[in-house]
């Protein structure tokens, strides 16, 4: 069985233990997330302000890193990583750390996502299409096989535009108790 995913994952497997093929999904897409994530210098500087370490410390990694090309800066970048690990093991895990904590968070935003999923069965070579998402990390159908992609395609589009028009109703509603919390404090 292959599955397709967004972005082009794609999982094989010939398992019927439902444990098993979600470890082998949530592992495709960490793969795919680690790939393409990259972690940019400003990111880092970031990173290494918000944390614990002392400011003196602080500052003799931001000099060791201002002359490291940070363009591919992803784990995976041999050249990049052994300039980081050169410049200081601390470094290196902070780099790591934060590199990390974007994976994580690109995994959950995707996990969130509702998608339609392509199944197919390579050895009588049909696809079959439904809508689903991840619920507790494993993955549930939303919705009846389809054999065309194109059936399922407007529930997604209302779908995706109903989750633009609650955020934009959640940024409004950030953006307006923020600015009751300015005047609050300018009446002060």
């Amino acid at each position: 069985m292959l599955e397709r995913f967004k972005e082009n994952i794609q999982v094989r497997h010939n398992d019927t233990n439902l444990k098993k093929k979600n470890e082998k999904r949530h592992e495709a897409i960490k793969e795919h997330f680690q790939e393409q994530t990259t972690v940019t210098k400003p990111e880092f500087i970031n990173h290494l302000e918000r944390s614990d370490r002392s400011k003196d410390q602080i500052q003799v990694m931001k000099e060791n890193v201002k002359d490291i090309d940070f363009s591919n800066a992803n784990p995976r970048n041999n050249n990049f990583m052994n300039e980081l690990a050169f410049a200081g093991e601390s470094i290196a895990e902070g780099f790591l750390d934060v590199f990390n904590i974007k994976v994580d968070k690109s995994i959950d935003r995707y996990k969130e996502q509702l998608q339609i999923i392509e199944e197919r069965d390579l050895d009588k070579d049909e696809s079959r299409f439904f809508i689903g998402g991840f619920q507790n990390g494993k993955l549930k159908q939303y919705s009846v096989k389809k054999e065309n992609r194109e059936e399922l395609e407007p529930h997604i589009e209302r779908h995706e535009e109903r989750e633009r028009q609650l955020q934009k109703a959640h940024s409004r509603s950030l953006n307006h108790e923020r600015q009751l919390e300015k005047s609050r404090e300018n009446e002060k």
